[in-house]
């Protein structure tokens, strides 16, 4: 929980014509991505990651981020966060 209330914030996509919005929170060697799509359709994102990520919302599988970058595949009206493992 520290790491969102006192980690540092890094934007990495604010995109207002795709309304799409994603932020790096860090702490230490902690690492959070949070991405949100407010459009009313579904739509690929990537970011820039490095290293293992698990998905925290919602729950699922761990991912890699491959070639420096964490792609998502976002539902409509949708958000995602996912943890550096």
């Amino acid at each position: 929980l520290a790491l969102f209330a006192e980690g540092s914030v890094r934007w990495l996509v604010t995109d207002d014509t795709r309304n799409l919005l994603a932020y790096e929170r860090a702490l230490g060697d902690q690492r959070a991505i949070v991405v949100f799509n407010n459009a009313d359709r579904r739509q690929t994102l990537a970011v820039a990651a490095e290293g293992r990520y698990r998905a925290a919302y919602p729950a699922g599988d761990a991912v890699s981020a491959s070639g420096g970058k964490l792609t998502a595949d976002l539902p409509p009206r949708s958000a995602r966060v996912w943890l550096r493992e």
